[in-house]
């Protein structure tokens, strides 16, 4: 789950410690999507959809060609 900073601060005016604290927050995150992308846990969404888009194109004489360009 992705959490914009804004989100993580909460509030309109937050003080220096909740930024201090969301910045912590953020880094934590970054650093634990770093880590479980280098040991191959996640796969990129760009390499997700370039997936699908090819199961969905080698499947296409099985489609129903509005369904398969709707899809696509």
């Amino acid at each position: 789950m992705e959490l914009g900073f804004n989100k993580l601060l909460s509030s309109c005016h937050p003080t220096i410690w909740k930024i201090i604290e969301a910045i912590q927050k953020k880094q934590s995150l970054n650093e634990m999507k770093i880590n479980q992308y280098i040991a191959g846990v996640v796969e990129s969404s760009r390499k997700r959809k370039r997936d699908t888009i090819k199961q969905l194109v080698d499947d296409y004489e099985n489609r129903d060609k509005l369904e398969y360009l709707r899809v696509l």
